[in-house]
């Protein structure tokens, strides 16, 4: 099928959209790096440890080099979200909970 830029549902990252030059969470390697790894560690395939990895190393903009930083990752996470009208996976992340200390010291 056909992959049009205008879409009106929400994206719904699949292997294809798989980018290995992503920043692996806030660590020092790159998607590609962890999916070797996994392979390697877990006994996992290539395809499962992407499927599994897949919420941090996808660019709603594209996989292009130069979104590439200093550092030469791409972070990619935090933008899918804000394109992502119903980030469904991110209210139950860590983030959120981490957040819950701070908002009780302002009250």
């Amino acid at each position: 099928f056909m992959h049009c830029e205008e879409q009106s549902t929400v994206f719904t990252p699949t292997i294809k959209d798989f980018c290995g030059l992503c920043k692996w969470k806030d660590q020092s390697f790159n998607c590609n790096e962890r999916v070797e790894w996994v392979v390697k560690q877990k006994g996992q395939t290539k395809e499962e440890a992407m499927a599994t990895n897949l919420k941090y190393c996808v660019n709603a903009n594209g996989c292009t080099t130069d979104k590439i930083n200093d550092e030469g990752f791409m972070h990619c996470e935090e933008q899918i979200t804000m394109t992502n009208k119903n980030p469904s996976y991110s209210a139950g992340t860590m983030k959120h909970v981490e957040k819950e200390p701070e908002l009780e010291d302002i009250l």
